[in-house]
C-alpha cells in the first residue's frame, strides 16, 4: 500500500468535475475528509452554539444523500460500514448526524515541514535522477511514520516537541532513533512516569546530557536541579547555546 500523503485543497469540491457526476464510495469518503473541521470551532444550530471537533461534522443523511447522489439507505449504509470498519464515529438523532473521523490528524499532519531548496546547479549539469527522488520518498515515508507513533503517544504539544528535540540529539550524536528504537523509548517513558511534565524532564535530561536512552530523573541533573558540568556536550561538540534545549513555548513543531 503506498504511504505519505499529498495537499488537497478544499477547494477542489467547488469544481464541477467533483460534483457532476454520482460519487463513488472512494470518492465519497475523500469527500468526508474534505467536509471535516480542521479545527475546533463552535457552530451556530438550530437556533444555539454547538462545540464541533477537530475531525468532527454536523451533517444530515439527507443532505449527504443528496450531494453524493445516493439514496439514503445507500448513504447510511456507506457510513455504517466505514464506522464498523473503525474509519469514523457517528450519531445521528432527528435533527442531525455528527461524523468524526477517526485519527483525523494521520491524514492531516506531518512530522517534518520541507524547506524549499533554492538550486544551483549549473545548465551543463545532467538532472537529478529518480533514484534521489525515491530516497526522498522513503526518508518522508519514515517520518510520518514517526509522527503516527508520537501523536498516537500523546497530544501534548511541549510533550511532543521535546520528544522531537531528543530525536535531534541523536542525530547530532550520530545515533538516530530509528522506528523500533522510538517505539521501545515511548513505552519506556510511559513506565517511568504517567505525569507528562515528568516525561518532558526525563527527556530533557537526556538532551542535556546527550544521552542515547531515558532514565529516570536523577538529582543534579538538567530537569531536575539545572545543575551540570557540560562536559558531555564538549565531547559531542555541542554548542554551548544548543545545550538547554527550547521544551515549552514557540510554534507547534507539527
Amino acid at each position: 500500500m503506498a504511504e505519505g500523503w499529498i495537499k488537497l485543497h478544499r477547494g477542489i469540491t467547488n469544481n464541477p468535475l467533483w460534483t457532476q457526476d454520482v460519487f463513488s464510495r472512494g470518492q465519497a469518503w475523500v469527500d468526508l475528509l474534505l467536509m471535516v473541521n480542521h479545527e475546533d470551532k463552535k457552530i451556530l444550530f438550530d437556533g444555539g452554539l454547538v462545540e464541533c471537533k477537530r475531525g468532527e461534522r454536523i451533517l444530515s443523511i439527507r443532505h449527504l444523500s443528496e450531494r453524493w447522489k445516493w439514496s439514503r439507505d445507500k448513504t447510511k449504509r456507506f457510513l455504517d460500514l466505514l464506522q464498523s470498519d473503525g474509519m469514523i464515529t457517528y450519531k445521528t438523532d432527528h435533527k442531525k448526524t455528527i461524523v468524526n473521523v477517526v485519527n483525523y490528524s494521520v491524514y492531516q499532519d506531518t512530522i517534518i515541514q520541507e524547506k524549499p531548496v533554492k538550486s544551483h546547479r549549473k545548465a551543463t549539469e545532467k538532472p537529478l535522477t529518480d533514484t534521489n527522488k525515491n530516497e526522498k520518498n522513503e526518508k518522508n515515508d519514515k517520518e510520518d511514520k514517526k509522527y503516527i507513533y508520537i501523536r498516537e503517544f500523546t497530544e501534548n504539544k511541549d510533550l511532543i516537541k521535546t520528544i522531537i528535540d531528543f530525536m535531534k540529539m541523536r542525530e547530532k550524536i550520530k545515533k538516530p532513533v530509528t522506528d523500533r528504537a522510538l517505539k521501545s523509548m515511548i513505552n519506556k517513558l510511559n513506565e517511568l512516569s504517567k505525569d507528562e511534565s515528568i516525561q518532558i524532564k526525563i527527556l530533557e535530561q537526556s538532551i542535556f546530557n546527550c544521552w542515547q536512552g531515558i532514565f529516570p530523573l536523577k538529582e543534579g541533573s538538567y530537569g531536575s536541579t539545572g545543575q551540570n558540568t557540560g562536559a558531555d556536550k564538549k565531547k559531542y561538540n555541542v554548542k554551548p547555546s544548543e545545550w538547554k534545549p527550547k521544551a515549552t513555548g514557540g510554534d507547534d513543531p507539527i
